[in-house]
């Protein structure tokens, strides 16, 4: 939901060394972080909203 789209970058939780490796990529890619970041923020302002989710619901029963 959030790697594929290029929001996030993923790790193993049950490995230390794998999310130390994704934390310091984030400390040395900030221009890129801060794409990242603002690409989700789009994405959450556009259509992961309780409005855009439940605008079909809101048609059906409005609409019955």
């Amino acid at each position: 939901m959030y790697v594929e789209p290029g929001y996030s970058l993923a790790c193993n939780i049950d490995d230390p060394e794998d999310i130390v490796t994704v934390l310091q990529w984030y400390l040395t890619h900030p221009k890129e972080m801060r794409v990242m970041g603002e690409a989700g923020r789009r994405r959450n302002l556009d259509e992961w909203n309780y409005e855009y989710q439940f605008a079909p619901v809101m048609d059906l029963l409005t609409n019955n």
